[in-house]
């Protein structure tokens, strides 16, 4: 299991050009590979078999990729976002602004993405800015792109991050390669450019921003940074080569080898008898095929075991084995058979919480800049499952008076927006209330009651 390579840095002290060069390239030999590795995996041109050669040139070499990598990452991705993320105000509060925001930046696509980064490298990044226009903006940003700097103390701050990218010259595309180098602080950003070898640096700008911090949002997938999928990459390793020496196998001998016995032919008559289809033996003479006995049986079980294996390990289900799809299973038991899931999938929704709360706060540092209130927002998700709507139905009716209304209106699937649900039910109800019920009671004697 691996770690990613973090960079710490004394309170105080100063980032200078010497240092951000030793950062960066420090940040290219420890973590990029690893980034690109797990990048591979997920893609399927990285993985392990792609690189395999064949010392023989005639014979087949193929290549086959199943890329339970990529499923995985969609299971956890799907479960998690393929219902939208809910923002809804605390106690109600009015959080139009905030949702402005947020719809100004496609915020489903956005929050998909950004846990797809997440589950794909072990990290991921969102930059928050204000755009020329003076619009509350954030966007996904490359984790091979980004070196977060934290404090070298227990609370492990984020002091610095240096987002570095190459600059195309479309004028001069001989012209040695130049890279953009931006250095964000708690109050400003350092617009640099720099060779390459990131030994020489020109300061182009130094730009303030109002985010009174270090204006990304980091989201760590877990404690150690690794990709979802890390704790199976030899199994999918396994599958893919023994998957390819399947293919390789059948390739080899689909046309079987011709004995011919006590006959003797040259390569011109062979060639007569394959386009002919016809061969004149004697008595003494026999024509036979010489074909490789191959053990399905014996790959498939293989096979099979690696794919049980693979799905135990990662503790994603396999939706398309025949536990899932041989009939409908009550909402019981489809939670039994995904607790080891939905214990993974609770640990990375804590932690992506977290994250898009940071967000919800850095979004709120620059309305309040314009005398907007800041807007307490609670993040919630509605993981995406086949459900019993039955089931769902009797467990509302039976809390109904023990837990809010809103609170049971969100667990029920077909209602996207708790709020505008409740309105609904208010504006509904409106004309069958007691008309008496608020007015105030008069004795005979004409004194009022309390």
């Amino acid at each position: 299991m691996r770690t990613i390579y973090k960079i710490l840095f004394d309170k105080g002290d100063e980032l200078t050009p010497q240092i951000i060069g030793k950062v960066i390239r420090k940040h290219q030999e420890k973590v990029v590979p690893m980034l690109e590795r797990a990048n591979g995996y997920f893609e399927g041109r990285g993985q392990a078999i792609m690189n395999r050669t064949n010392p023989d040139p005639s014979r087949p070499n193929n290549r086959i990729v199943k890329n339970y990598c990529k499923t995985i990452v969609e299971n956890f991705q799907g479960y998690l976002t393929g219902n939208p993320v809910s923002y809804v105000g605390i106690d109600r509060a009015d959080i139009s602004n905030i949702q402005d925001v947020l719809n100004g930046n496609d915020v489903i696509n956005t929050d998909s993405e950004f846990l797809q980064d997440a589950l794909v490298n072990g990290i991921a990044f969102e930059l928050c800015y204000v755009n020329e226009d003076n619009e509350n903006r954030f966007k996904n940003v490359d984790a091979r792109s980004v070196v977060p700097i934290y404090s070298n103390d227990l609370d492990e701050d984020l002091l610095f991050a240096i987002y570095y990218y190459p600059i195309q010259n479309w004028q001069d595309e001989t012209a040695p390669e130049v890279w953009g180098v931006d250095v964000y602080t708690d109050s400003d950003i350092y617009h640099y450019e720099s060779t390459n070898t990131f030994n020489n640096f020109t300061l182009l700008e130094v730009e303030p921003h109002y985010f009174k911090e270090v204006p990304f949002v980091v989201f760590d997938l877990n404690k150690e940074n690794t990709p979802i999928f890390e704790p199976i990459i030899s199994l999918q390793d396994a599958y893919n080569a023994l998957l390819s020496d399947e293919v390789n196998d059948f390739a080899a001998f689909v046309d079987a080898y011709m004995v011919l016995k006590n006959l003797d032919a040259t390569s011109e008559d062979l060639a007569e008898m394959k386009a002919n289809r016809t061969i004149i033996i004697d008595g003494e003479s026999d024509v036979s095929y010489l074909t490789k006995n191959i053990s399905d049986t014996q790959i498939q079980n293989l096979l099979d075991n690696i794919n049980s294996s693979i799905h135990t390990v990662s503790n994603s289900p396999d939706f398309s084995s025949e536990e899932f799809n041989n009939g409908v299973s009550s909402g019981i038991a489809l939670q039994f058979k995904l607790v080891g899931f939905n214990n993974i999938a609770s640990n990375i929704e804590a932690r992506f919480r977290k994250a898009l709360q940071k967000r919800i706060s850095l979004i709120n540092t620059i309305l309040e800049l314009v005398d907007t209130d800041a807007c307490p927002v609670e993040v919630s998700f509605k993981h995406n499952l086949p459900t019993s709507i039955l089931d769902t139905v009797n467990m509302v009716n039976s809390l109904r008076g023990l837990v809010s209304d809103e609170t049971l209106l969100s667990q029920i699937p077909f209602i996207k927006d708790v709020t505008q649900e409740l309105e609904r039910i208010e504006k509904q109800n409106e004309p069958y209330l007691d008309p008496y019920g608020t007015a105030e009671q008069v004795m005979a004697n004409g004194e009022e009651t309390e």
